[in-house]
Order: structure tokens, then sequence, then C-alpha cells
């Protein structure tokens, strides 16, 4: 949205309502500090509230992961993975996704499937015993069970690979 380049009160009030009748906002700072940041704070944090409790669902799934299967990763650091997993988790929560999922694979691997509208996203992140950072970040995506793109490299190689490939179109979060 391109905002006018003078804010009138039948504009606000349209929007927020908060201005007496015939005061005229031009690009005064104050404006912005006295009306909307409060909001903003609220709603931002609101939305980081979400994301912290998505993130917590997620860290707990990778923990029941580990405890029921984690043999699969066995001569890897825990904590390691922890933290590796805990940035992808993290950072792909930014794109909106509808659902998520984590799995331990036999390749000792941990397994993120991404689910959009109209596109999947598939993370695995490889491990190798003695190694403190995964070896490798691959990653597929799907829309309309089409390949669209992959890429399989170092792990921040692999996440600005997802960013340049694969545009997500980021819903507007849903913040009640």
């Amino acid at each position: 949205m391109q905002l006018p380049l003078q804010i009138t009160p039948d504009y606000l009030n349209d929007s927020i309502g908060h201005l007496p009748p015939g005061e005229v906002i031009g690009s005064d700072v104050s404006f912005y500090k006295k009306y909307y940041r409060q909001q903003i704070d609220f709603l931002l944090g609101d939305y980081f509230q979400v994301m912290e409790k998505r993130l917590g669902q997620l860290l707990g799934q990778l923990e029941q992961k580990l405890e029921n299967r984690g043999d699969m990763l066995a001569g890897i650091e825990v904590k390691a993975v922890q933290r590796a997993f805990s940035f992808l988790a993290s950072w792909v929560l930014l794109t909106g996704p509808q659902k998520l999922s984590v799995d331990i694979t036999a390749d000792c691997s941990v397994f993120l499937t991404v689910l959009y509208p109209g596109k999947n996203a598939y993370f695995e992140l490889f491990f190798e015993a003695g190694k403190e950072e995964p070896v490798e970040l691959v990653f597929n995506v799907y829309k309309n069970k089409k390949p669209v793109s992959a890429y399989g490299g170092k792990f921040a190689d692999a996440l600005a690979a997802f960013l340049n490939q694969t545009p997500i179109e980021v819903p507007e979060p849903a913040i009640k």
C-alpha cells in the first residue's frame, strides 16, 4: 500500500480515527511515535509469540524423534543437531508456512517438511560424526506436485539459494 504524501483527518478516521478534526499530518516523525508505534509493537509482539510457539512445537517434535530414533544419529553431537535445526526452523517459520513436520533419517540427517499453499518444500540437514555443523543442506521445492527448484550445498549457501530460486508468497499473518 502506498500512502498519500499528506495524511488527512478523513484518511486517519477511516483507518484509526485518532486525530482531532482539522489536524493534518505531513512527514512529522512524532506522528509515527504517537499513533502507530504502540500498535505496531503490540502486533509484532503477538506475531513473535505465535512464531515462538510454533518453533517450540517443532523443537518438541525433534526432541521426541531424538528420544525414539536418536540411534540413527549415532556419533553426532545432539547439541549440534538442535542448534542447526533451530536456526533452520526459525528461518523457515518467517516464510509463513501452513504446516511443518520433522523427522530423523537413517542417512544421519534431519528432514523438515514445509507446506505452503500450493507448494511443498523439503529440507534435509546432513551431519557427520565429529563435525559441529551440518555438512550439507539439501532442499527441494514442488509446486502442484511438479519440481520447481532444488539445491544442495553448505548451510548458508542453500538458504540463500532457497530465497533466490523459490520466492514464497508470504500471507498476511493471522494475528488475533
